[in-house]
């Protein structure tokens, strides 16, 4: 595909400037003076080059009268007839044919005029080139590219049918494998596709390198018409590209519900499993596309469908907090709300570890365990414990989580509580509500280290504080025989163990 660039003003003679702007007898007065017909600015362009770019017939008569070079190259190889097939001006190509210009001339990319003139849709240009005995109406570049490529691509119908008309390969391919038909349905060129399926021989599943059909590439950007015509014509609605992907997952992934509809009501595979074994299902829950889902889930998706490490559609929407698809996915008989992946993680597990409080409010509302371990024998109260969100929306979600019974003290595996994490982490707010609901404040882990002892260690001053003025004991001492302050001191947290040393705790 030619990009053009402008010339530089640099070098510009008299003459040049006459030819730009159609001056025609000052054009021949200064031909008549001896000016240097073929004189070069700065990208090589001559006056030819600047009359045919701006369509001025007469002077591009002048200046071949003057026998001007007719197919002089600028530094891109652009001929003058380039310039005039790109935008348009049909009577000065006449013009330079006339002269021998050369139909086939190349830019350094590959480009004839042919392609130039398909690309930006100039048909009386692009009939006039055809009608030389010499022009290939299927021409390559160096993309592999043909003028038909190049007419789908921008959704010229009428150009299209111009060069089919003159026998044009429907199913050329370019580099990438693609088809004139896979450019026009990329870009939801309806009128141009529906050209292209009118010819006896398309293959409407042509395949590209990645084994993407037209169908694929219009399901994946929404074009619902140009699905619709596809299908109409045949196009198989389950074909899979390379990741095992069809159109339905490509449309559910992408949030297009019409054309969702579309390939559901053509009977597309609703249940279709990729690679990871995802369903359409899973990857507009993913992404949050409520509407899609209830499309799905009226032809009867599975709602408990397990993907890759058996992760659930739940899972998908709870992890990134899609607080209308939970609610639509909850409504399902099916639904497992306590599902669980590969590592025990339930849906209330995500949404708890990523500070989803309507969510983990949802699941709850609908059963979940409020309690449910995972690998390390966390609970869902330890990981919004844990994780460094806005105070506000961590300290939210812990109380959610306490309303519905989590079990204050729970312990993982190292016997820590939620307590301990929320300390260590320095989450002031949620250590504060967590002591509002009884938590130990002296607890210890299987280090025999207390919440305080944590919250010194990591200079945690403001969670200190809180701490101490729940009753937490300064003068804890921990298997390895130290205390709250000893931690504070050999970690350097000065303001730490200036509170420590307010509370009278005994020095080592």
């Amino acid at each position: 595909m030619e990009i053009l660039i402008l010339g530089k003003k640099d070098r510009v003679t008299p003459l040049h400037l006459a030819a730009r702007n159609g001056h025609k007898k000052m054009v021949e007065a200064l031909l008549g003076k001896g000016a240097a017909v073929d004189s070069r600015e700065e990208n090589k362009w001559t006056p030819l080059h600047l009359a045919a770019q701006n369509g001025h017939k007469e002077v591009v008569e002048a200046l071949l009268g003057n026998y001007a070079e007719v197919n002089a190259k600028d530094d891109q190889n652009l001929t003058p007839l380039h310039m005039a097939a790109v935008l348009g001006h049909k009577k000065v190509v006449e013009a330079l044919l006339r002269k021998g210009a050369d139909v086939k001339a190349r830019t350094r990319k590959g480009s004839t005029p042919l392609h130039l003139a398909a690309q930006n849709g100039q048909k009386e240009v692009v009939d006039t080139m055809l009608g030389q005995e010499d022009a290939e109406v299927d021409t390559r570049d160096d993309e592999n590219l043909t003028p038909l490529h190049m007419a789908a691509l921008f959704g010229h119908k009428d150009v299209a049918e111009a060069l089919l008309g003159k026998g044009s390969d429907v199913n050329a391919r370019d580099y990438l494998n693609l088809a004139p038909l896979h450019k026009a349905a990329l870009f939801g060129h309806k009128e141009v596709v529906e050209t292209l399926l009118l010819e006896k021989y398309v293959v409407v599943d042509a395949k590209d390198n990645k084994n993407w059909t037209p169908l694929h590439m219009a399901a994946k950007d929404g074009h619902k018409e140009v699905v619709e015509a596809l299908l109409g014509k045949g196009a198989a609605v389950d074909a899979r590209i390379d990741k095992n992907w069809t159109p339905l997952h490509l449309a559910a992934q992408n949030g297009h519900k019409e054309v969702v509809e579309a390939l559901l009501g053509n009977g597309a595979a609703v249940d279709a499993r990729e690679k990871n074994n995802w369903t359409p299902l899973h990857l507009a829950a993913q992404k949050g596309h409520k509407e899609v889902v209830e499309a799905l889930l009226r032809k009867g998706a599975a709602v408990e469908a397990k993907g890759e490490n058996n992760w659930t559609p739940l899972h998908f929407a709870a992890q990134n907090g899609h607080g209308e698809v939970v609610q639509t996915l909850l409504l399902e008989e099916n639904l497992v709300v306590d599902a669980t992946n590969n590592n025990n993680w339930t849906p209330l597990h995500m949404a708890a570890k990523n500070g989803h409080k309507e969510v983990v409010e949802a699941l709850l509302g609908k059963g979940a365990a409020v309690d449910a371990r995972i690998d390390k024998n966390w609970t869902p109260l330890h990981l919004a414990a844990q994780n460094g969100h806005k105070e506000v929306v961590v300290k939210e979600v812990v109380e959610a989580l306490l309303g519905y019974g989590a079990a204050v003290d729970a312990r993982e595996e190292r016997n820590s509580t939620p307590l301990h994490i929320a300390a260590q982490n320095g989450h002031k707010e949620v250590v504060e509500a967590l002591l509002g609901k009884r938590a130990d404040v002296n607890t210890r882990n299987q280090e025999g280290l207390t919440p305080l002892h944590l919250a010194a260690y990591t200079g945690q001053k403001e969670v200190v504080e809180a701490l101490l003025q729940k009753g937490a004991d300064v003068e804890a001492i921990n298997q390895n025989g130290s205390t709250p302050l000893k931690l504070a001191l050999q970690n350097g947290h000065v303001e730490v163990v200036q509170i420590l040393l307010q509370e009278y705790a005994v020095v080592d």
